[in-house]
């Protein structure tokens, strides 16, 4: 009786080693240099870009940074370090965070990496990036992959002569405009959006609000996706210039 009981719990040893020996969940990287990267700048205007190397079916080196229209680096750039840690009140900054998650990374040999206090929005766009390679390496295809940057991007200018502040919000979601808004406002935070009074004024005046010109060009640039198509309205001459040039800009913050 002993022995055989000895014998049951041998063999469940044997059973569980081998089960671990054979396990499955382990991921076959084909060796290579991969590399990804966003179609665009975010908002703060750095493009997210990651490279990794597999060797010997292994991540091996993982490189992961911003970089902007000039070719800089934002891990090296201090002043942006400086402000991070200044909003944040952590003494996380882009330099610490890609080391954190390079590190992660090479350890652990999967995704995704957990979080670095601070840097929410820096770990979701490495993530990103490292399934899309990950799922490259796995087939050896070691093209450069490149995925939309899905942001918000907003501009405002000067005050006009009547003390009206434009601003515009332009959203992408898979590399097109997915959203636009739109408004003026004074001094006193008031805006032409939703002033009953100024748009009658402006309706009575010129023969359409200055809601309804401002709804035709949001409607054009969501649809065509171009300031160069968005023709102006009749009656809002204006109105229609201002929001083209606030919307190159906001277009152009994608670099």
């Amino acid at each position: 009786m002993k022995k055989s009981f000895l014998f049951m719990i041998a063999l469940s040893l044997i059973t569980l080693l081998a089960s671990c020996g054979n396990d499955s969940s382990t991921t076959d990287y084909q060796d290579g240099s991969y590399s990804a990267v966003y179609d665009a700048a975010d908002h703060n205007g750095w493009k997210p870009f990651l490279n990794l190397t597999i060797k010997d079916g292994k991540i091996a080196s993982a490189d992961f940074d911003y970089v902007n229209q000039v070719g800089e680096l934002k891990s090296q750039d201090q002043n942006y370090a400086d402000m991070m840690v200044k909003i944040t009140k952590k003494e996380t900054t882009p330099a610490s965070a890609k080391s954190a998650m390079e590190e992660q990374l090479i350890k652990k040999q999967a995704g995704p990496v957990d979080g670095v206090s601070g840097a929410t929005s820096t770990k979701a766009n490495f993530n990103e990036l490292l399934s899309a390679i990950l799922k490259n390496a796995e087939a050896g295809n070691t093209e450069n992959i490149v995925i939309p940057m899905n942001d918000t991007y907003t501009v405002s200018d000067e005050a006009d002569e009547r003390g009206y502040t434009g601003t515009i919000s332009v959203t992408y979601q898979n590399g097109e405009i997915s959203k636009v808004a739109y408004d003026e406002v004074d001094a006193d935070k008031v805006g032409k959006l939703g002033n009953e009074s100024y748009n009658s004024m402006m309706k009575e005046h010129s023969g359409v609000s200055w809601e309804e010109a401002q709804a035709q060009l949001i409607k054009q640039l969501e649809t065509t996706g171009s300031v160069d198509t968005v023709d102006a309205v009749s009656g809002a001459t204006s109105l229609s210039e201002r929001f083209k040039a606030l919307a190159a800009k906001a277009i152009s913050a994608r670099g």
